[in-house]
């Protein structure tokens, strides 16, 4: 055990310091400046929404749920099954309530793969049915294309929480937190050369 986490510490070391202390400051720099202009499209976008001035109609797939997609940060990610639907009142009846009280900074969305059977809970909106087969053996797959679809969905997202629909979160402390930190992620930007 002890040289296991030796081992552990020094990867995440070596993994952490092998750049030049320039280097990191400079990734660290290009990271806040991004974090700054995200939020400040977010609260233009807010800005503009509270002003009721007409705004850009989204192509974003959360458009047509009604989801302020520009506004978001914060995506609260559950990976869920097709006939879960109680876990997943049982999540928007308790600490769900704190992701939707701080909308539009922050969504709770639920996803599942596809199947044979309906989704009882669809017409809430906030289930996501990936192009995935509903199967414990294409969890890794079904976890990469939430991935995918949130980031593609909100184009200012600073934060991703992925969890299962059996687990109990303290919301507005998780949110509290990352407020105070800038985003470990920079979107890249795809270009052709």
């Amino acid at each position: 055990f002890k040289e296991t986490f030796g081992l552990l510490v020094q990867q995440l070391f070596w993994y952490r310091y092998r750049e030049t202390a320039r280097r990191r400051a400079e990734v660290a720099a290009c990271l806040l400046c991004d974090a700054r202009a995200r939020e400040g499209r977010r609260s233009a976008f807010v800005r503009a929404s509270k002003a009721k001035t007409p705004t850009p109609q989204s192509s974003s797939p959360d458009h047509a749920r009604g989801t302020n997609a520009e506004a978001v940060a914060v995506a609260f990610c559950g990976m869920s099954r097709r006939n879960a639907h109680k876990l997943r009142d049982v999540v928007r009846s308790t600490w769900g309530r704190a992701v939707a009280e701080a909308s539009p900074s922050a969504v709770q969305r639920f996803f599942v793969g596809q199947g044979p059977e309906p989704i009882v809970d669809a017409e809430l909106g906030d289930v996501v049915e990936l192009p995935v087969p509903e199967s414990y053996r294409t969890l890794n797959l079904k976890a990469l294309s939430l991935m995918a679809w949130t980031v593609h969905a909100f184009p200012n997202l600073q934060w991703i929480v992925r969890h299962d629909d059996d687990v109990y979160l303290r919301a507005s402390a998780l949110m509290g937190q990352l407020a105070a930190r800038p985003p470990v992620w920079r979107r890249r930007r795809l270009t052709h050369t």
